[in-house]
């Protein structure tokens, strides 16, 4: 993060040092002109979530803005605000609109804030460095959604097209006995 960006975020901070938000900024594309504020809560190629854009958000100077969700790029709370991503996630998927939600069944609100820009590397010419598994992004969608109480028979629908239904309904089945078998719901 550039040192204006961080500067601004502390001020940001010092003039609501109550907030228990959790805040986030636009992604800037690779050509370093086009962004996207937040994700359109739509399930689309193993991923729930469709970059988007806010108008609001292409003035870096406009006030924030409540989003449902977006990217996990950067994101920022108070320490004393976060609510944690879910302990039994594993690799990569299921973080983006879960932990929004969770902050929303805590009371408080995700926001966009129009300054705090960040650049999504999109090519990757080496490759992917960290576990990106079918069976990390399933079993972490189903626990997230389990754990906040939301449908999963989206899920289900969604990646029948990569997996046996009959599976799918087994690890959901699986990932509710984990659940409740650790307390985290009845």
């Amino acid at each position: 993060m550039k040192s204006i960006e961080y500067k601004k975020l502390i001020d940001f901070y010092d003039r609501d040092p109550d907030t228990k938000n959790l805040h986030q900024g636009p992604l800037v594309y690779d050509d370093l002109g086009n962004i996207s504020t937040h994700f359109d809560p739509v399930w689309r190629g193993q991923m729930y979530g469709i970059w988007a854009t806010d108008d609001r958000g292409r003035d870096k100077n406009a006030e924030p803005f409540e989003i449902e969700m977006t990217g996990c790029g950067i994101f920022s709370c108070r320490k004393d605000a976060w609510v944690g991503f879910n302990e039994r996630f594993h690799g990569f998927g299921g973080e983006e609109g879960y932990i929004h939600e969770k902050f929303r069944q805590a009371g408080y609100k995700a926001l966009c804030l129009p300054f705090l820009r960040w650049v999504h590397r999109f090519g990757r010419p080496d490759g992917v460095k960290y576990p990106l598994t079918l069976e990390n992004k399933l079993r972490n969608y189903f626990l997230g959604h389990l754990e906040l109480g939301l449908d999963t028979d989206p899920i289900v629908e969604h990646f029948k097209k990569w997996t046996p239904e009959e599976g799918l309904i087994t690890l959901r089945k699986k990932c509710h006995e984990e659940l409740k078998a650790n307390n985290i719901i009845k």
